[in-house]
């Protein structure tokens, strides 16, 4: 993401873990898939117009794996970069105040 000019190198990032071990993440084409129910479109290119990863086909995450994806449609998360390993997770963000409806 540093390399894109997305955010600095060494800053962290807050994603939403969607799949865990156990659960299959899927893409074919620009559909991603998590145990066989829609759950977000590809892009084919970012702001700039530079391609984005693309990786293909269907993963059952492992113990220990985790699939990244945000509810923001040009999020750059596993869409593009697939399945982790959950030590990559270094932190849990806990909301302390919501908004009704939110």
């Amino acid at each position: 993401m540093a390399s894109r000019d997305y955010v600095p190198r060494g800053v962290l990032l807050l994603k939403h873990i969607a799949a865990l071990g156990g659960q299959t993440v899927c893409r074919k084409g620009v559909a991603v898939t998590i145990d066989g129910r829609s759950r977000a479109i590809a892009r084919a290119g970012d702001s700039r117009g530079r391609p984005l990863p693309v990786w293909h086909g269907c993963h059952q995450l492992r113990a220990g794996d985790v699939f990244l994806l945000n509810v923001a449609p040009d999020s750059f998360d596993s869409r593009y970069f697939g399945v982790l390993s959950g030590r990559t997770v270094t932190a849990r963000a806990t909301p302390f105040w919501t908004e009704a409806g939110q």
